[in-house]
């Protein structure tokens, strides 16, 4: 699997057998790792779990290597049409992309996350 590895000096692409295979595994590996070394407390922890599942029902799928540019686009429009409050009530858990988007849709865009520049300015 090739992976984009991080260091203070460089970034770079390499062959890491060691590295998960898939969207969630990798997500509980840097989460582990980010919280051993005391850089997140639970609460970060839990909002980062939380975007990866989101990121996950984007794609409707777990494995690293199908993401693609598309995927990584239409997780950008999730993140702009799901409801501010996501993520506050259980009924949250088990909805599917669509029905977030859909539940998003049904709101006025001051209550609907809105990340990017444009999204805000077209729902004024």
């Amino acid at each position: 699997m090739l992976v984009l590895c991080y260091h203070k000096t460089r970034t770079h692409l390499s062959l890491d057998k060691n590295c998960p295979q898939s969207l969630s595994a990798l997500a509980e590996k840097l989460i582990a790792e980010k919280v051993k070394h005391k850089r997140w407390d639970k609460k970060t922890a839990s909002q980062v779990r939380q975007t990866f599942q989101l990121f996950g029902k984007s794609l409707e799928h777990d494995d690293l290597s199908r993401i693609s540019q598309k995927d990584l686009s239409d997780f950008k429009d999730l993140l702009n049409a799901v409801a501010k409050s996501y993520g506050k009530s259980i009924s949250d858990k088990n909805p599917t992309a669509k029905e977030l988007r859909a539940k998003g849709a049904a709101l006025p865009g001051r209550q609907r996350a809105c990340l990017t520049h444009a999204c805000r300015g077209a729902e004024r």
